[in-house]
């Protein structure tokens, strides 16, 4: 009886510890191969790993945000996000605190409804994020940063930045088996941001 406890315990011991390894040896590689970034709730520490997409845009940074805060009109440029919010102000915008859910759909029309609680709406730095609360921080979440920037370089043009840092056991497995997936549509949703200004502008100017 107690040579099969010891066994058991052994058989424990090393699970857990092979577990713990691979997760090290994962989140290595990982870092060395996407940076990992901070978002204003999940700490580079606790993160696993990021998602990220950006693009350049010809427009003004002012105009650019204002497209992402519209969050009514996302279906209309991006066939794979669409927003809903359970509470908005006058001005039509959520406040921080507030809860609502990001509906994502994938290439293969595998659409997922994420609830979601915003964390930061910065219109001077031109930040706005939020986090799901679908399941418990020890489990699984994820935080969508999106960011507008200046490019003092280039002046009429700006930097559109997404992206999603996940956090949480379960966020190995997404590292394993869809990061590339998650990127790909990271770097999709810029573009068609993209594509959605230039073709606003052009109206604008036909409009004329």
């Amino acid at each position: 009886m107690v040579s099969a406890i010891t066994c058991v315990a052994v058989a424990l011991a090393f699970i857990v510890t092979s577990s713990l390894f691979l997760v090290r040896r994962v989140k290595s590689c990982a870092q060395n191969e996407q940076d990992i970034i901070a978002t204003p709730t999940i700490s580079r520490d606790c993160a696993v790993f990021t998602s990220f997409g950006s693009t350049r845009i010809k427009g003004s940074p002012d105009d650019v945000f204002a497209a992402i805060l519209d969050f009514e009109t996302y279906s209309t440029w991006s066939p794979y996000v669409e927003y809903k919010w359970s509470e908005t102000g006058a001005d039509g915008l959520p406040s921080v605190g507030s809860s609502g859910t990001f509906k994502l759909t994938d290439e293969d029309t595998i659409c997922r409804t994420i609830p979601v609680r915003l964390t930061m709406l910065d219109l001077k730095r031109r930040v706005v994020s939020e986090v799901s609360t679908m399941y418990p921080r020890w489990l699984l979440a994820s935080e969508r940063v999106q960011e507008v920037l200046p490019i003092e370089s280039s002046p009429g043009y700006c930097e559109y930045r997404t992206y999603h840092t996940y956090e949480g056991f379960a966020s190995y497995y997404l590292l394993l088996a869809t990061r590339e997936d998650m990127i790909e549509t990271e770097r999709q949703c810029a573009s068609d941001l993209d594509a959605f200004i230039q073709e606003k502008t052009s109206f604008g100017k036909t409009k004329k």
